[in-house]
């Protein structure tokens, strides 16, 4: 039976920020509120509808209200939480929030999100569901490393003062909450030519499409990004432009991300050494795996030897 989490905020309020640490998974739970969550450290597996989704360092995705989902945490897990109440914002500021974010005749805080809302988290890239109804509803902005610490800040200053309980704090956070959706709209705004270029054919958009499938199906291999930048006909530094136009990520800091996430698999699941894992994905040096795992997960690879026998 699902569980029903209560909002964190005071009585009334519009929105709470969460600073949230757990190293125990968190069982199936709907709530009345929308959020949006920011992966700091750790990774877990998240459960909405039929979909799973591996989440690591950067991820941010929403889950709109009444919707129910819960996360299996394989490694101690450190997030952002931010709880709204569009309904609430669009009273408290003042028509800044388009009427339409809201259903006419239903209750102040039972808002269902509409598509102004919801376009800027595109449905996850290269994941497989059965329920389609689903990948509408929970979508996942993958941050670079500067955009994941640009929203963390901004949201750290959103805790800070939700804790400082100033005077007018809450008119505080919805100019932050302002602040970071528009962050997260540009990010979605960098992104988004992958889709738009899979459904509006071009020689850029068709190169990285194909680079792209390229990396997935060649992870253990050696991948010589000069390579690909001349038969696309391009310098490597238009391509490396191209590539973070497309994905929010480098060339190099996207196929480290894959392995990585690869290889998290693989740990959890094989018995298999390290070294034979890093050998796996591509990568030949072991320290080397090591730096660059805990770089984007947060915690070694050792941590995960095993968790999944």
């Amino acid at each position: 039976m699902e569980a029903y989490f209560p909002f964190k905020g005071e009585a009334g309020a519009s929105i709470a920020v969460e600073l949230f640490h757990s190293e125990q998974s968190v069982p199936k739970h709907f709530h009345e509120f929308n959020e949006f969550v920011l992966v700091l450290k750790g990774t877990c597996k998240h459960h909405f509808g039929s979909q799973e989704s591996i989440l690591i360092p950067g991820d941010i995705f929403l889950v709109p209200a009444h919707k129910s989902h819960e996360y299996i945490i394989e490694s101690p897990l450190t997030i952002y939480n931010v709880q709204f109440y569009p309904r609430r914002l669009e009273k408290l500021w003042g028509g800044v929030w388009p009427s339409s974010l809201c259903q006419t005749g239903t209750d102040v805080d039972n808002v269902k999100l509409d598509d102004q809302w919801a376009s800027l988290f595109p449905p996850p890239l290269h994941e497989e569901t059965d329920d389609p109804e689903s990948i509408d509803d929970f979508r996942i902005l993958r941050l670079n490393s500067s955009e994941r610490e640009y929203v963390s800040t901004l949201l750290g200053f959103m805790y800070r003062e939700q804790q400082q309980h100033g005077s007018d704090y809450e008119r505080v956070l919805r100019s932050y909450l302002e602040i970071v959706l528009v962050e997260l709209n540009r990010v979605h705004s960098r992104q988004i030519s992958m889709n738009y270029n899979q459904n509006h054919p071009t020689l850029t958009g068709n190169t990285m499409q194909y680079v792209i499938q390229y990396i997935e199906d060649h992870l253990a291999e050696e991948i010589d990004f000069h390579a690909l930048a001349a038969e696309a006909y391009m310098s490597i530094n238009y391509f490396r432009t191209v590539f973070k136009q497309a994905t929010g990520l480098s060339p190099i800091d996207y196929l480290n991300r894959k392995r990585i996430i690869k290889s998290l698999h693989l740990l959890q699941t094989e018995e298999l050494p390290i070294r034979e894992v890093a050998t796996l994905v591509g990568i030949q040096d072991a320290n080397y795996f090591s730096r660059i795992f805990k770089k984007i997960i947060g915690y070694p690879p050792k941590y995960f030897k095993g968790i999944g026998e």
